[in-house]
């Protein structure tokens, strides 16, 4: 399990692009989890919260960040490798056109401007240099970038090499079909768009808006039945009333956690319609969560400088 997991980080750590080892990447992120963690519980008399708690969720948030971090930046890197494939293809057609082998016109593709493509061309193309088969080291580019898109199109590319057809008319019609997957992809997403808006609008204002009226119920019925007399006449069944049974600080608190759970859910579901990857959308998880959070907290103090002195709010 333990081989299983270190992997699978080292995988991850791959197609983000980090070269560092999987055992200094989970020792420097549980040094920044234990530093947040200390100063979140050294806090914990301000804000009210247990230092024991506070130090635990704060570890398990800095672990998550970490990974998450991981997951968007190779994210990131994989769509900019996606999109400048079909360039390369073009490139490597036409050194083809020109007559240089095809090692050669896969080592002279590399371009500066395609990024991370460039360092994956120029590592395959050590290898095949180094003697390597070409087909091999074409396909670990494919399971290294780990996209579904390019691992076919790779599929395709070897195939016409096992099979000795032309190469270059191949490519091209690899690179024109992987243009028009992308035309098409920017098409839905183009269209899809008034539907995130609406998701994001009703996260980041709707949900913080109710939030913060139901916070604010809470506090003026609990001013208003702190006054009500809880003594009754001989006789009658005992029925008493009295002060919310729940604390604000645990309705702000619940509240919070709600828009985090919320928000994050939100952004998997944009990712999952923009991209057909949830993944995909947690980049616009922390402006969604700032801006949610930001909302009920300005709501709530709105609410109480406007109706607190007529309800009795503190």
């Amino acid at each position: 399990m333990k081989q299983t997991l270190r992997s699978r980080l080292a995988l991850l750590l791959l197609r983000s692009g980090i070269r560092v080892s999987a055992r200094r990447f989970v020792a420097g992120s549980l040094a920044i989890s234990v530093v947040l963690a200390l100063l979140l519980g050294f806090a914990e008399n301000r804000i009210g919260i247990p230092l024991v708690p506070a130090i635990v969720v704060m570890f398990i948030l800095s672990i998550l960040g970490c990974v998450m971090f991981l997951v968007l930046r190779s994210d990131a890197r994989l769509q900019f490798i996606e999109n400048t494939l079909p360039d390369a293809l073009d490139l490597m057609a036409a050194n083809l056109r020109a007559g240089l082998t095809t090692d050669r016109a896969l080592i002279l593709a590399s371009r500066p401007e395609f990024g991370p493509l460039q360092e994956e061309l120029d590592r395959t193309g050590r290898e095949v240099a180094l003697g390597r088969n070409i087909i091999e080291s074409l396909n670990d580019l494919a399971s290294r970038t780990g996209s579904e898109r390019i691992r076919k199109t790779l599929a395709l590319v070897t195939s016409g090499l096992r099979s000795g057809g032309k190469l270059a008319e191949l490519l091209t019609q690899a690179s024109s079909v992987l243009k028009q997957q992308a035309a098409v992809q920017r098409k839905v997403a183009s269209t899809v768009t008034v539907h995130v808006i609406f998701i994001f609008a009703t996260v980041a204002f709707g949900a913080p808006f109710l939030f913060a009226v139901s916070a604010f119920l809470v506090e003026m019925m609990g001013n208003i039945l702190q006054d009500i007399p809880t003594a009754t006449p001989q006789g009658y069944t005992p029925f008493t009333l009295g002060a919310s049974g729940l604390p604000l600080q645990q309705v702000i608190i619940l509240s919070v956690l709600l828009l985090c759970t919320i928000s994050v859910m939100a952004s998997l579901f944009a990712g999952q319609i923009i991209d057909n990857r949830p993944r995909a959308g947690l980049k616009y998880a922390p402006f969604l969560l700032a801006a949610s959070l930001a909302c009920f907290f300005l709501v709530r103090a709105g609410v109480k400088t406007g109706l607190g002195a007529l309800f009795g709010a503190q």
